[in-house]
């Protein structure tokens, strides 16, 4: 068995990883399984400060396909007039 792979959610059916999100056996959806014993949440702690630092749990295998606009971290604030409402 591979250590990350996708599986059908209906029959179970495994996929290599890949960009790929229903089952050609029976269009079901399917679910990502990772390899989680070889991370941590310390792998995390010290990268860049946009979503592609969780690289390992993406569905990219080559990170020169990345193409970033420094996108995420992103503070939330609250909205004390919709709050109101």
């Amino acid at each position: 068995m591979q250590k990350t792979y996708l599986q059908c959610r209906e029959c179970k059916k495994q996929y290599d990883s890949t960009f790929k999100y229903i089952c050609d056996e029976c269009f079901g959806p399917l679910d990502v399984h990772y390899d989680f014993p070889s991370l941590t949440k310390n792998t995390f702690v010290n990268r860049e400060q946009t979503y592609w630092r969780y690289f390992e749990l993406l569905p990219i295998t080559d990170k020169s396909n990345i193409v970033s606009i420094n996108a995420g971290m992103t503070l939330l604030v609250k909205a004390k007039n919709l709050e109101r409402k």
